[in-house]
């Protein structure tokens, strides 16, 4: 199946959006970590609140900003959540595969890693999670 030019740079530019709020989202993450240090002492609850900042900011413009989808609802965050499930099991399959097997480098084995759940990531919100 062919894509047209419209449709490709269509796709692009959704594509380009995705990865601007993928990264707005660290970006999120990190000063909601530097924020919230001096009241959580905990590394745990410190690292899993930064998260949820961040998935939370991350899910609301993926939905309005890339995806220009209408509206926010129970089965589109359950979608979300699905997701996220599904790419944490394929990166923490990967570095498996990739450090303990193969022992390649932790660091750069999490990059690459990083950059196939970036695309599954963005296939599943594509194709299902925003999809009204």
């Amino acid at each position: 199946m062919l894509i047209s030019a419209k449709d490709f740079t269509s796709l692009m530019g959704l594509a380009f959006r995705f990865g601007v709020v993928g990264l707005g989202s660290v970006g999120v993450y990190f000063i909601a970590l530097i924020l919230l240090r001096p009241v959580i002492d905990s590394t745990i609850w410190l690292t899993a609140a930064a998260y949820i900042i961040s998935a939370v900011f991350n899910f609301i413009l993926q939905n309005f900003f890339t995806f220009r989808a209408s509206g926010v609802h129970l089965g589109k965050v359950l979608k979300y959540i699905g997701m996220h499930g599904i790419c944490m099991t394929i990166n923490s399959g990967l570095m498996y595969v990739f450090v303990d097997l193969a022992e390649q480098n932790l660091y750069l084995s999490q990059i690459v890693t990083t950059g196939i759940v970036a695309v599954v990531s963005f296939l599943i919100s594509y194709s299902y999670v925003y999809k009204d």
